[in-house]
């Protein structure tokens, strides 16, 4: 799978700043350059104006949810690994969102809230080669 090696780069989206500016700071120290997005659109845009090696996206957003974005990248080359998070929204709980984005083709789901380990293991399971 060609990768960028060094840097590793990525796009976070979350529609809660509070959530970007602390995941963002996680991957930059973990050695990632990093841009942001607040939207699922916006992320759409970043990663066709310059595909990236990993998204980290929310689930539940306005202007193009998670899932959506995930659908989008299905036809992205490069592919990019995919981490999704999720805190569930209204009805909808985490459990079901973290199946559904799985469904669509996350590499990993993450449920909110997570502590900076459970984040980085979940990016280092994203990078996981895929069982056969």
């Amino acid at each position: 799978m060609p990768f960028s090696t060094s840097p590793r780069t990525a796009i976070v989206a979350d529609d809660v700043p509070e959530i970007l500016d602390s995941v963002v700071p996680i991957l930059e120290a973990a050695g990632y350059v990093v841009r942001r997005a607040e939207t699922g659109v916006q992320l759409i845009k970043l990663f066709r104006e310059q595909p990236c090696d990993l998204l980290v996206t929310d689930i539940l957003m306005p202007e193009a949810d998670g899932i959506e974005v995930i659908n989008a990248m299905k036809t992205a080359r490069p592919v990019p690994r995919i981490l999704a998070m999720t805190g569930g929204g209204g009805p909808l709980k985490p459990d079901y969102l973290s199946k559904m984005a799985k469904t669509f083709g996350a590499n990993v789901v993450l449920c909110k809230p997570f502590t900076r380990d459970q984040f980085l293991a979940a990016v280092n399971e994203a990078f996981a080669p895929t069982a056969a």
